[in-house]
């Protein structure tokens, strides 16, 4: 910008997930555009992927925790357990705790939960393409192919694999080989060993993440499953293999310079490194034990590695110079850098062997069985000696620690200090002696703190004892979920070793007992995990009653919530919610617990129900409307039947009477309800019967009731008269004679 006479650019910096840090993300103006000179350019500087918390994926199933990560970003490897006590397919941990900042591209393995067994990837490094597929295939595995350009593996063995060899599959799970094309050639390789090629048509199987123990990783960005017809191989061709650095560790030795290796080759010429008194042994993966590494073994590694040198001591002859005494053994073979172990004692009249040396005398270096040989040919070592001195020894007990000094040595004028026991003493020196309970303990008794020495020392006059402290320590009791249900305490002396018994809870299968190691003087926690006790809920079918029983929380078992079937286990800690539903025109007449916290076996005794049919009291409908009578039926629960009749003076739909009127009747009885559909029509020409009485219309005919003035008939005339109007009648009165032009209104007996 300076070079173009542009002004200092005003710079932005922003996070973003696919621009490394420091690079630039845009401009503006953008390039190309004229602007004047001394212009401020605005730039947008990327600070790269912005870091966040991780979320908890710890309790969801493996995709919905697959899902979750990879939209962070982030790059998932899947390792299976295999755990009946989870769910399958459940994760039960994850390698980054929650809330902890991760970026985009970061690595994080989920545990999973694994109901069936998994298959071991075998180690095909180095083998040909048949064969590492047949061996992959073999284990009930599928196996992708991908081609390198590789300079040392022959074209068609296999340079690398993912997973490595030993990771733990699910059957039918992916491994993929790296397959050597030979040397690369020509420029034109180049470009091919770069460019992927096109894989085998995928079938319309979902992509998919190989499941090992340790191995497979998800990235964020899914890519399309091989075909899944048994077993599948797809070939495909990817960028050439990483290589990595190898340092090495002399282990006592020297250190070479690291090399380079190429994944999928071989280590090539390894380096030799040296080491006074010892033989190399070869390069290993570990400074004690491993696997060996040599210039054949082919290089399959997911990062750099350090191999550490072996070795073997060499072996010498050592000479033992009794300088004038004699020794029962003359010498001995004996390795370079290992102890000497034990040494013979030589013998000498009025001398006292005093040690072996480096040189006579008593001069030089002193020899023990603990001193490490350091020569690398064969020697001497020679024998002290010195008049006979008296000793001083004591006994070390548990829980006590005894240490000597000596103080002063008029005689001898040995030298002062720490002594041990069995050391060698003279007579005057004076000898001071500490007595230390250890951690843990009380003394309970010494020897005096103070000696001069007249004679040998022994363990009855340097001597302590002391008693173990007692230390309570904490049990803590937890249900499988974690819930807590009890606590207890345990006193034990200190430095036993005690079994402790998990103390009994109510409802609670006590675990095994703990062997424990009363080490501490600071209070232990002792844990011990409880199984909830298993129950059993059942009950009995109740006639025209539905019985529901669904566990609402399991906080002791974690078992899950939701309906039970009769005999269904439960366990202790368990609520349960039953619910009682009558069968229609039923009503409980009684029944069980609604809510129950399970404390023991759930039966009929708890759970039951009862119903009765439901009644209701009919009322009298008499001049009822008929669709108010119908209406309360219906909102009643009951059934009706009509009957229907002609009334002459009850308006028509209006109810004269019904069955069961006040009494009470079971719901969905049927009733009968009479009512009216109102006064006959009657046609011209028509005779009407009435009891007692003689009609006729005014303007013609006539005709005659039964004697004695009973009966009457109407017989219609005038088409055009209707009833109820005055009608002109005769009327027949206890058999005295008729009566002409008499009004119909009301009867009366025989009079109208």
């Amino acid at each position: 910008l300076e070079k173009a006479g542009l002004a200092e650019p005003e710079i932005e910096e922003v996070y973003d997930d696919n621009v490394a840090a420091g690079q630039i993300i845009s401009q503006d103006p953008e390039a190309g555009e004229e602007v004047p000179e001394g212009t401020v350019i605005k730039l947008k500087v990327s600070l790269g992927p912005q870091a966040r918390p991780i979320p908890s994926a710890e309790g969801m199933t493996q995709k919905e925790a697959e899902e979750l990560l990879l939209s962070y970003g982030l790059s998932v490897t899947v390792s299976y357990v295999k755990d009946d006590s989870y769910p399958e397919g459940q994760v039960i941990s994850q390698s980054i705790a929650e809330g902890t900042e991760v970026h985009r591209g970061d690595s994080v393995v989920i545990t999973v939960a694994a109901k069936e067994d998994t298959v071991e990837v075998p180690e095909v490094a180095g083998m040909s393409r048949k064969d590492a597929i047949s061996a992959i295939e073999s284990r009930g595995l599928k196996a992708t192919v991908l081609e390198n350009y590789d300079n040392n593996v022959p074209k068609g063995n296999v340079i690398g694999q993912t997973p490595d060899a030993g990771t733990s599959l699910k059957p039918g799970d992916n491994v993929t080989l790296y397959v050597s094309k030979g040397p690369e050639e020509t420029a034109a390789n180049e470009t091919q060993a770069a460019t992927p090629a096109p894989t085998a048509a995928p079938t319309t199987a979902a992509p998919t993440t190989a499941a090992p123990t340790e191995g497979t990783t998800r990235a964020a960005a899914e890519t399309t499953a091989a075909p899944t017809t048994a077993p599948a191989t797809t070939e495909a061709t990817t960028a050439a293999p990483k290589t990595y650095t190898v340092s090495f560790d002399g282990n006592g030795g020297d250190t070479p310079a690291a090399i380079t290796v190429t994944e999928g080759g071989t280590y090539g010429n390894l380096p030799l490194s040296s080491r006074t008194g010892y033989a190399f042994a070869g390069w290993f993966t570990d400074k004690s034990g491993g696997t060996q590494i040599t210039d054949g073994t082919a290089v399959n590694l997911s990062g750099n590695i350090t191999l550490y040198a072996h070795w073997s001591a060499n072996a010498v002859t050592v000479t033992f110079d009794p300088q004038g005494g004699a020794v029962s053994e003359g010498s001995r073979a004996v390795s370079y850098g290992q102890k000497y172990g034990s040494l013979p004692t030589p013998v000498r009249e009025h001398y006292d062997f005093t040690g072996w040396f480096t040189a006579a005398g008593g001069s030089g270096t002193a020899v023990t069985t603990e001193s490490t040989i350091t020569e690398t040919s064969d020697y001497t070592i020679y024998a002290g000696w010195t008049l006979t001195p008296y000793s001083v020894s004591w006994s070390n007990g548990t829980g006590f620690t005894i240490s000597v000094q000596r103080t002063s040595s008029p005689n001898a004028g040995a030298a002062s200090g720490q002594l041990s026991s069995g050391g060698t003493v003279y007579y005057g020196d004076v000898l001071s002696v500490s007595y230390t309970a250890e951690t843990g303990y009380s003394l309970t008794g010494s020897g005096a703190a103070s000696f001069t020495v007249a004679g040998n020392l022994t363990a009855s006059d340097i001597y302590a004892s002391a008693s173990a402290n007692a230390y309570e320590y904490n049990i803590a009791c937890y249900a499988p979920t974690g819930a807590g249900i009890g606590s207890s305490k345990v006193s034990y002396a200190y430095g036993t070793s005690n079994t402790v018994t998990p103390p009994a809870i109510n409802g609670f299968t006590a675990p095994a007992a703990q062997t424990v190691a009363w080490d501490s003087v600071q209070p232990k926690t002792i844990q011990f995990t409880y199984a909830p006790k298993q129950y059993s809920v059942t009950w009995n079918d109740a006639a025209n009653v539905t019985i529901s029983v669904s566990r609402t929380s399991s906080p002791y078992k974690g078992a899950s919530n939701g309906g039970l079937s009769k005999g269904a286990a439960i366990y202790y800690g368990d609520t349960l919610s039953i619910s009682y539903t009558p069968a229609n025109n039923y009503q409980l007449s009684s029944y069980g617990s609604t809510g129950i916290t399970v404390t023991g076996n759930v039966g009929a005794g708890s759970i039951y129900a009862s119903a009765s049919v439901k009644t209701v009291t009919v009322p009298n409908f008499s001049g009822w409307s008929l669709s108010d009578a119908h209406t309360w039926c219906s909102n009643n629960g009951l059934n009706y039947s009509d009957n229907s009749g002609y009334m002459w003076n009850i308006a028509k739909n209006t109810v004269v009477s019904n069955t069961s009127a006040g009494a009470a009747v079971n719901v969905g009885s049927t009733i009968t309800i009479n009512y009216s559909v109102g006064p006959k029509p009657f046609a011209v020409g028509d005779h009407v019967w009435f009891s007692g009485t003689y009609y006729g219309t005014s303007g013609g005919g006539g005709g005659q009731g039964s004697s004695g003035g009973k009966d009457m008939y109407i017989r219609i005339i005038n088409e055009g008269s209707k009833f109820p109007y005055n009608i002109s009648t005769q009327q027949n009165s206890g058999n005295t004679g008729w009566t002409n032009g008499a009004s119909i209104s009301q009867r009366s007996g025989n009079t109208w």
